[in-house]
C-alpha cells in the first residue's frame, strides 16, 4: 500500500469545464493528487483546491520552466534569465494560493540528447536544481516535481541522478507503456526495453 500512496492525473486546465464533477470522479477512483498546467493561474484556482481537499486531493500547480513544443525557445546560455522568471511567476501568481506543490517540464521534451552541442541531460539538470534551490531557500516547505522526458537523457542517467533530493522526478516519455499511452501496437522488444529502463529509473535515487 504504501507504494501507492500517491494516485496521481496531470492533465492541462483547459480541458476541465466542470472541475467539480472532475474531481468528484477522482475520488470514485481514488486518486489523490491532480497536477493541473496552465499557462497562468487560474482566477477560481481557491476554488479548485478548496473542492479537491474537501475530497482529500491535494493540487499540484503546473507551470513550463522552458518548456515548448520543440524546445528551441530557451537560449541555454541565458538560463539564469530564465531562473529569475520561474521564481517571479511563482511569487507573483502562486505563492499565495496555497498550492500543496509545483510541477514544472522544462526543456527535455526531445527524441535527441543534444540541443546543438549542449547535452540535454547535463544541462536541465544544472538549471533545475540552481532554480530549485532558488525557490526552496525562500520556501523550504515548497514541494516540487520535475515532469522529466526521459527519451532525451535515458542514456545520461548519471546526471539525471545528480537532481536535487528535494526534487521529485515525475518519469515521462521514455518507450512504451507505461511512458507512452498512444493506442498503437509495440514489439515485445520495446517493452523489454521500458522494463529494463524503469529497473535503471528505481535505482537511481533513495526514493
Amino acid at each position: 500500500k504504501e507504494n501507492y500512496k500517491t494516485r496521481s492525473v496531470f492533465t492541462w486546465g483547459h480541458p476541465i469545464n466542470d472541475y467539480r464533477g472532475y474531481i468528484e470522479n477522482m475520488a470514485r477512483l481514488k486518486l489523490n493528487q491532480l497536477i493541473i498546467w496552465n499557462d497562468f493561474i487560474p482566477v477560481n484556482a481557491k476554488e479548485v483546491m478548496d473542492y479537491a481537499h474537501s475530497f482529500g486531493i491535494s493540487v499540484i500547480w503546473g507551470y513550463a520552466w522552458g518548456w515548448g513544443v520543440d524546445c528551441t525557445a530557451v537560449d541555454l546560455d541565458k538560463l539564469h534569465e530564465l531562473t529569475e522568471q520561474v521564481i517571479a511567476k511563482y511569487e507573483d501568481e502562486y505563492k499565495d494560493c496555497g498550492a500543496d506543490g509545483l510541477y514544472f517540464q522544462s526543456f527535455s521534451e526531445l527524441k535527441d540528447a543534444y540541443i546543438g552541442d549542449k547535452l540535454i541531460a547535463e544541462v536541465v539538470v544544472d538549471f533545475v536544481n540552481k532554480t530549485a534551490d532558488r525557490l526552496l531557500s525562500k520556501f523550504p516547505n515548497l514541494y516540487i516535481q520535475f515532469g522529466l522526458h526521459a527519451s532525451s537523457v535515458k542514456d545520461h542517467m548519471d546526471f539525471i541522478a545528480k537532481t536535487d533530493p528535494r526534487v521529485e522526478i515525475m518519469w515521462e516519455d521514455c518507450g512504451t507503456f507505461p511512458y507512452n499511452n498512444e493506442p498503437i501496437v509495440h514489439s515485445e522488444k520495446d517493452f523489454q526495453d521500458a522494463i529494463a529502463f524503469t529497473d535503471q529509473m528505481l535505482n537511481l535515487r533513495e526514493k
